[in-house]
């Protein structure tokens, strides 16, 4: 595709000044060799990126800010490759100069921005309108748990600590959520007159969502929140993930994106 639009664009926009007196070949032939060396360049970009920063480009952690960085490494590759492509299109004794290489680049992320930003916008949309269209399914679900006849699981559980005073015991029915700040996790418990009170302990939350791992309504949704699912009273999606309103609290918890496909599992069981 990309190497019918560049050639395509060139030719009838001419977006850059031409001298045609250095053209080795017609300028149709020289907008095509760099519409298929760009394409080339391009793809080999994103295979390589792939191999050397595979988590970089994981959809689940997709960001606007990690787009934009993509295509300027990409954009920076075929400025290069552009450069070195002047000594076989051109008939000019500074074509390896650095300004030209300037140039070069320069030229790609002019030619590229428009093409990178409309790329990312819909990119955005469709993370959103995936998402949100799935947080819908699961709000439905939530509403329909939450009307219906419910026993939450009862069972004393312990959570140890390194330190003895950091040890903390609660019913499982009554764990609403964790969240890690820092060296410490805060707890939020519900009590016997059904308030929230919140506990501090210093621990970790993979050392905590491993102890609670036999509790099935028990998930980790985010590298910073564990929760039970049964506090869940709706479900709102955006591009990074869901948003998680949680019954009795007016503070939000996201669902980061790499936790998407568990969280999923869980209220599809």
């Amino acid at each position: 595709m990309l190497a019918i639009i560049i050639p395509l664009f060139m030719y009838l926009f001419k977006p850059f000044d031409i001298n045609y007196e250095e053209h080795r070949f017609s300028f149709a032939v020289i907008a095509l060799i760099f519409g298929v060396v760009d394409s080339i360049v391009f793809f080999l970009s994103i295979i390589l990126i792939q191999k050397l920063l595979p988590k970089f480009v994981e959809e689940s952690k997709w960001t606007v800010l990690k787009e934009l960085g993509l295509w300027a490494v990409i954009l920076c590759s075929i400025g290069i490759a552009n450069f070195f492509l002047r000594e076989l299109v051109y008939v000019n004794p500074q074509n390896l100069s650095l300004d030209y290489l300037l140039e070069e680049i320069t030229h790609s992320y002019l030619f590229g921005f428009l093409v990178a930003s409309l790329l990312t916008l819909v990119n955005l949309v469709y993370l959103v309108l995936s998402t949100s269209h799935k947080a819908s399914d699961w709000d439905t679900v939530v509403h329909e748990i939450n009307t219906s006849i419910r026993q939450p699981k009862s069972q004393s559980v312990t959570i140890e600590a390194e330190s003895e005073q950091d040890i903390i015991s609660f019913d499982i029915a009554d764990f609403i959520f964790a969240r890690v700040d820092g060296n410490y996790v805060e707890f939020y418990l519900k009590d016997e007159q059904k308030n929230i009170n919140r506990y501090i302990k210093r621990n970790t939350l993979k050392r905590i969502e491993k102890q609670l791992r036999p509790f099935k309504n028990v998930i980790r949704v985010h590298r910073s929140f564990l929760i039970n699912i049964d506090y869940i009273t709706s479900v709102q999606g955006n591009a990074q993930g869901y948003r998680l309103t949680i019954d009795g609290l007016e503070e939000v918890i996201p669902v980061s994106r790499s936790y998407i496909h568990s969280f999923d599992a869980v209220l599809s069981s």
